[in-house]
């Protein structure tokens, strides 16, 4: 078989046309946008007719911007039908009242023909427009912000330069489990999934696919299921798994079918192709490839042959084809590859790219700050109902002395106002107890960490301090697979790891969902990652008990940050590098330290 990367990636670029990543806004009552948005993406022939007619029919004449999602729809059906014309078409009306009033609209066509050009080979030129509407974007609008990262992810990724694009992928991810919004999720999961594929990684791919297609079924939404379905095939095939691949494959060709979705059909036929060549089926791998190249004739896409003279030239060469045969089918293929980008625009799509970074790592650094905001906001409406508790007790405890009408009596009221009293210090207690712990590890939470690594940039000394954010990979799949209690359980285990590694003078504590905080005083760069290594290890060697008789492990990822190395060193700098430095370990392949001075 060819190399996995290449196959993979060649797959993904169809694959992330299929979906349509915006978020709707609420629907007109004529016209239910969110409804639309599935028909667009699962049958592209018929959301494009029915957009048609919405738009005839003046559907949101006077919402510029349910107008401009429409239309948004509308072109991530007219890609994934590879249909140029009504590309065109639509661009034409994101450009014309009134959507064009709307914000974003201006980016959203140039994603759409960025995605366009890259499909056409065209990659340097794609990504640049790309990274033009991405910094084009405001970027106070968390739906717009979630479209970039999107499209980002899935340019990167169809432009062959996937690495790049799983950042933008698992921002993306992020902001939509922030969102709680199940079909959204399991977008977010199929997208993920297919730039994991392209970058030649499916193990990681594989459980991504599953619970994206898993998503999509429980939503009642067949046609993405069999979609991911057919992701789901092109990672079995790349790890060898090829009975249940060719499962998942006839999955995606019957759902490609039903949708009558020409590019779908070709597509899933190839992986049809790819499971009986492994199978050693080769006469029906050959009928099957027949069947695809049939398929694809009638498109004129040529990424799509580009991926079914791959499976071909696969085919072939395990039927012991002729080196003049196949290596005819190697010069088609490599004339249908996408072109890299000139020099000149690779220095400007790195000029763009960390222009969009940097913008992302202010967001970041302004989103930890609002939340400690509003955690700070809690904490005073919590000293403030103290404050009132202590008070009705001295009020309490006065008019008990007033009211006094005899010496028994007195006594009496005495000990019910020291009763009363020390009830309401217990609830007072309790209440700063809630305000500086974590309620299910029982560490320091994030208020309390924040106070300490204030306390320590505050003695303006010339001591090298450690911060630490440990992340558990791939948490959300414990719950998924477990159970939430069984997530809580992973928790207090880690909790309990993390604290028994506790330096002298440190302090653990829960910074929020499966992320913890570790701060060494007094420890330099060198012995820092040390301990961080030693903490991965720990973690990766445990075995935890989830209940039902079953134990189960998990790796972390772990982003260190010296205070030293930090210019401002304030604590939201000391976050924001020690959190970049997570995403870099992360974006790595999880299970590792990533230090920030080495960014």
């Amino acid at each position: 078989m060819r190399s996995l990367g290449v196959r993979s990636g060649l797959l993904v670029m169809f694959l992330l046309c299929g979906l349509s990543f915006a978020v709707a806004q609420e629907s007109s009552a004529e016209f239910d946008l969110a409804s639309f948005r599935q028909l667009a993406a699962s049958d592209r022939s018929r959301g494009i007719e029915v957009g048609r007619e919405a738009i005839r029919n003046g559907v949101f004449a006077d919402q510029p911007r349910q107008r401009l999602f429409l239309l948004w729809h509308m072109g991530g059906a007219a890609i994934g039908k590879a249909d140029g014309d009504v590309l065109d078409e639509v661009i034409a009306g994101m450009r014309s009242p009134p959507a064009s009033q709307a914000d974003g609209a201006e980016s959203l066509a140039g994603f759409l023909r960025a995605t366009w050009l890259i499909d056409e080979g065209q990659a340097g030129e794609g990504l640049i427009m790309a990274l033009e509407a991405a910094n084009a974007l405001p970027a106070d609008d968390p739906v717009l912000r979630a479209i970039a990262a999107t499209e980002l992810c899935r340019d990167y990724s169809n432009a062959g330069k996937p690495e790049r694009g799983l950042p933008h992928c698992r921002l993306h991810t992020r902001l939509l489990e922030e969102s709680a919004e199940p079909v959204g999720l399991a977008r977010a999961y199929y997208i993920e999934a297919s730039v994991l594929s392209s970058a030649g990684r499916p193990e990681e791919a594989i459980p991504l696919w599953r619970a994206s297609r898993d998503g999509f079924a429980a939503a009642g939404l067949d046609a993405l299921a069999g979609r991911a379905a057919g992701g789901l095939a092109m990672g079995l095939n790349n790890v060898g798994e090829y009975s249940p691949a060719l499962t998942a494959s006839r999955q995606a060709l019957e759902a490609a079918e039903q949708s009558g979705n020409a590019l779908s059909v070709c597509i899933a036929r190839g992986q049809v192709a790819t499971a009986l060549t492994g199978l050693a089926e080769l006469d029906a791998a050959l009928e099957e490839v027949d069947r695809a190249l049939a398929c694809v004739e009638g498109t004129g896409h040529s990424p799509t042959l580009h991926l079914i003279r791959s499976v071909q030239r696969d085919a072939l060469a395990a039927s012991g084809a002729g080196k003049e045969q196949l290596a005819a089918l190697d010069r088609e293929i490599a004339a249908l590859s996408v072109g890299d980008e000139a020099p000149e625009q690779a220095d400007r799509i790195e000029s763009l790219e960390q222009r969009y970074l940097q913008r992302e790592q202010e967001l970041r650094i302004r989103e930890l700050e609002q939340e400690n905001r509003r955690k700070e906001l809690d904490i005073q409406a919590a000293r403030q109902q103290a404050q009132r508790l202590e008070q009705t007790a001295r009020e309490q405890r006065v008019y008990t002395m007033l009211w006094g009408a005899g010496a028994l009596l007195l006594a009496v009221l005495l000990v019910a106002g020291l009763v009363v009293y020390r009830a309401q210090r217990r609830v007072a207690t309790s209440l700063r107890e809630q305000a500086y712990r974590d309620s299910l590890t029982r560490l320091p939470n994030r208020r309390a960490l924040l106070e300490r690594v204030q306390s320590l940039l505050a003695n303006h000394d010339d001591r090298s301090h450690a911060l630490m954010i440990v992340d558990v990979d791939h948490f959300k799949q414990i719950n998924d697979l477990h159970g939430h209690h069984a997530g809580d359980r992973m928790l207090i285990a880690i909790a309990g790891i993390l604290s028994r590694h506790e330096p002298a003078g440190g302090i653990v504590g829960r910074l929020g969902g499966e992320e913890f905080v570790l701060l060494a005083p007094d420890q330099p760069a060198e012995a820092a990652r040390a301990l961080a290594e030693r903490l991965r290890v720990a973690i990766a060697a445990a075995l935890v008990d989830v209940g039902e008789g079953q134990a189960v492990s998990v790796t972390a990822s772990i982003g260190v940050a010296v205070s030293a190395d930090c210019d401002p060193a304030t604590p939201a700098a000391w976050l924001s590098a020690a959190d970049q430095a997570l995403y870099r370990a992360k974006a790595q392949g999880r299970d590792r330290v990533a230090m920030a001075r080495e960014a």
